[in-house]
């Protein structure tokens, strides 16, 4: 086999193409060799390197693929909660249309309520988008103070709307227009 090897080195002309990079080269800087020998340092070295490089990339494959299964758990996670809040929201639903409707009923007998400190003879209904003005003094022809009232039960909050009047209310930003 040796004696193939040299024989082909010896031959003018005669090129090897890589069947990888389809690069073509003379015999002699292909360094072929008897593959039943001992490998030269040449090619433990060649050999080494490659399985380092091949290592190295299968390395950041496997950091790769963990990021896209940690990823991939993330939307299963996702997917879980969002079908348990389909199945809830019918139930949640209900609620929170059973709580605004008996909202809107309490607010509408709230001044029979002993606990309404107000004069019910000077309270307009507004109901949208606060529920009652009071003009304390009114029934004297006396007003001194105007109040703005709201009501809400259980964990309703303001609405967007509602914070933006209180905060107008509490800048002093009101004023009474004559036409």
């Amino acid at each position: 086999m040796e004696n193939v090897i040299k024989i082909l080195e010896c031959i003018n002309g005669l090129y090897i193409t890589c069947p990888n990079c389809n690069e073509s080269f003379t015999v002699k800087k292909a360094r072929l060799f008897n593959i039943r020998e001992p490998y030269s340092n040449k090619i433990k070295t060649v050999i080494t390197n490659h399985k380092k490089k091949l290592q190295k990339e299968l390395n950041n494959i496997e950091k790769g693929k963990k990021v896209y299964l940690d990823k991939i758990d993330k939307i299963k996670e996702k997917e879980k909660q969002l079908i348990l809040r389909m199945k809830n929201r019918p139930k949640n639903t209900e609620i929170v249309t059973k709580s605004t409707n008996i909202g809107q009923i309490l607010e509408k007998i709230l001044p029979s309520s002993k606990n309404f400190t107000f004069d019910t003879r000077e309270c307009v209904s507004v109901f949208k988008p606060i529920d009652y003005l009071a003009f304390k003094g009114l029934i004297k022809n006396n007003v001194n103070s105007i109040s703005f009232i709201e009501v809400k039960t259980g964990d309703a909050r303001l609405s967007p709307s509602q914070r933006r009047i209180m905060q107008i209310i509490n800048d002093g930003n009101v004023s009474l227009k004559l036409f």
